[in-house]
């Protein structure tokens, strides 16, 4: 086994042990970086509002 087919072999060896990397599902664009953004933020408000909402029936309940 000369050196050009040792460095053939350790070559298909190293492409079949690495996996090929897996495609991006959608390229990254400001507007849906920021769709993105502003959902969770309405999703962390409505949470909070909630959240609020039920502290203030709480409080209201302990005082009648």
């Amino acid at each position: 086994m000369n050196r050009r087919q040792r460095q053939a072999a350790r070559r298909r060896a190293v492409q079949a042990w690495r996996k090929p990397a897996p495609a991006p599902l959608q390229p990254l664009n400001a507007e849906a970086v920021v769709l993105a953004a502003l959902k969770a933020t309405s999703q962390l408000l409505a949470g909070f509002l909630a959240v609020s909402a039920a502290a203030q029936q709480a409080q209201h309940q302990t005082k009648h």
